[in-house]
Parts: C-alpha cells; structure tokens; sequence
C-alpha cells in the first residue's frame, strides 16, 4: 500500500499550530540563517541527539524540555539572524539592473566556461608541477574516458560530484584526478597518478 499525507495533516496529528509567512520572507529568512549560522548545533545544540534525549511524546513536553537545555538559544539564533536579514537588506540596495546585468553574464559565459574547461587548467598546471609533458586527448582518446596525458600517462579528470553519481556506465581505465570546486579555486587531489 503506498500513500500521501499531507504536511498540515501532520502538523495537525502531532498538534503544531499553523504559522503562516508572507510570500518570499522565510526565503530571506532562510537564507540569513545559513549565512549566518545561526542554527549551527554550536548555536541551538545538536538536535537529532537532544530530541533522543528528551523523550518528548508532545509538543509541550518537547518545548519544556528544549528551553531548560537551551534557554539562550532562541534569542541567540534570532540576534545572528536578524544582523544578517539587515546586511542582506543594505546588499539589496546596491543590486540594480546594471549589476543583475554583469551578474547574468558572469554565470552565463565566464562560470560556464570556467566549468567546462577547468580539466584543461588542471592538465596544464599538474604537468607544469611535475615537469612532465602535456598532451591534450583526441576525440577517440576521450570516448575512451581519457582526458589527457601527462608524461605519456593518459589521465582522466573529474570533479569529486562524479563519485556521488551511482551507476555510472562507463568505466575509466587510467588514474583518476579529482578536483572540487571551493570558493578559493580548485581543490586539486592527483594521488591516483604516481609519477
């Protein structure tokens, strides 16, 4: 037997009253919360290991039990909170169609383009590294999953999003080099290719 219930079914079985938002503010609620880390465990506690530890079967128990562990906590995340609702507030009066503008473009060409190829960057800068010769794979050296070589070597880039994609068919027969995406550049990790 397979079924729905609905959230607000739920709500009403386990006695949450309904709180209703205007449209599009718990987005910037949201948002102001991961940025801030106001609701990080450092800040209200971890918890999955405080709900197992209170034993709560109502609302009322569970509330009474949060507070007494947490009492600063709900001040303490709403301060974090709205400091940032109000650094998003001054950011929203820079943002013009002028800049909406360069962002879309940046996303659009530069962002594109920097995903696509950051292969080739990372070819060229391990090689450089290891003072080894680069050679950009062939049509018929990348349908057999090879990026490139390095030294002779063919090897094959990835970003580490690959990994997570179960069931993958196609199956690489050369080293692998990961590379992850941060906001510093790119996390490079090369250890399945020994020179």
């Amino acid at each position: 037997m397979r079924f729905t219930i609905k959230s607000d079914d739920i709500k009403g079985s386990l006695g949450i009253p309904p709180v209703n938002f205007p449209k599009y503010t718990t987005q910037l609620i949201n948002l102001a919360g991961q940025n801030s880390g106001a609701t990080r465990p450092k800040v209200v506690g971890q918890m999955s290991d405080l709900t197992v530890e209170s034993g709560a079967r109502s609302l009322d128990e569970w509330e009474e039990f949060y507070r007494s562990e947490r009492p600063d906590a709900p001040v303490a995340a709403a301060d974090k909170i709205e400091n940032m609702v109000e650094n998003i507030r001054e950011a929203m009066e820079l943002v013009d169609r002028d800049m909406i503008d360069r962002w879309v473009e940046d996303l659009l060409i530069n962002k594109t383009y920097y995903g696509f190829r950051a292969q080739d960057a990372i070819l060229e800068h391990l090689s450089d590294r290891l003072g080894l010769p680069l050679r950009q794979a062939t049509p018929a050296d990348e349908a057999a999953m090879i990026d490139g070589y390095i030294g002779g070597r063919p090897v094959s880039v990835k970003p580490t999003t690959y990994k997570q994609k179960g069931g993958l068919r196609e199956e690489i027969r050369c080293p692998i080099i990961w590379y992850e995406k941060t906001k510093y550049g790119l996390r490079v990790d090369a250890t399945e290719f020994q020179v």
